[in-house]
């Protein structure tokens, strides 16, 4: 079944019923570890024992499934829930960790409410897509951009094939772009004439031509 964008409300039972699987799943980790810990940790109490296992592998359990499994986790594969950004790019490094965080120092708690986005998802700029999803599809990046005149009229690139650099979309235009770039021929066309960077779903343009040249009929500067 098609998985698509999920409303805030359902995405956070969704998220709230597969964090009871994970819980469980936590649970049974440190009823596991808990004889190992208790012969090689033989100088701590049990009860102190008993208490910081299931925190230690909560811990454990969010670090995988955040940093290592790209959001997977037992609860979310069980229900099929999976998570993107607002553009539709999985999430990167950056967001992952930030989520991690946030949710660390909470300790999860702002994930209880079950009307509205936990706070380390709005921060992250997390969208969830399942099958009891009632928005839109998401594609890896939506559009795309073409060229309507001049020697490569018509020629056109999806914005899910730009290449990324440190984990956004970055494409150059120009006459030697480079390998991963987008080759323009005619003349007054820069060796680097422009790049096109899409940040959290906004397609950001920095004009490579010297200060002051005409663009688009419009005065543009170097940023």
């Amino acid at each position: 079944m098609k998985r698509t964008v999920t409303e805030p409300a359902t995405a956070a039972r969704l998220l709230l019923a597969a964090g009871t699987i994970d819980a469980l799943a936590v649970i049974l980790m440190a009823k596991i570890a808990f004889p190992f810990a208790e012969n090689k940790l033989p100088f701590l109490e049990p009860v102190i024992l008993m208490i910081a296992m299931p925190l230690i592998c909560l811990l454990i359990y969010w670090f995988v499934t955040e940093m290592l499994t790209g959001g997977w986790s037992i609860g979310r594969a069980c229900l099929m829930i999976e998570p993107r950004c607002r553009d539709g790019r999985k999430p990167g490094v950056v967001r992952r960790f930030s989520r991690l965080l946030i949710k660390s120092a909470t300790l999860g708690l702002t994930g209880l409410r079950l009307n509205s986005a936990a706070a380390y998802d709005r921060a992250a700029g997390y969208v969830w897509l399942s099958t009891m999803g009632t928005g839109h599809a998401l594609r890896s990046a939506q559009g795309a951009l073409t060229v309507t005149s001049g020697r490569s009229t018509g020629k056109s690139l999806s914005f899910s094939d730009f290449p990324e650099k440190d984990g956004k979309k970055y494409l150059i235009i120009g006459r030697e772009p480079g390998a991963k770039g987008l080759i323009l021929t005619d003349q007054g066309i820069s060796a680097w004439h422009a790049t096109l960077r899409i940040i959290d779903g906004a397609v950001v343009i920095h004009d490579g031509q010297p200060k002051g040249n005409e663009c688009s009929e419009e005065s543009s500067t170097n940023k």
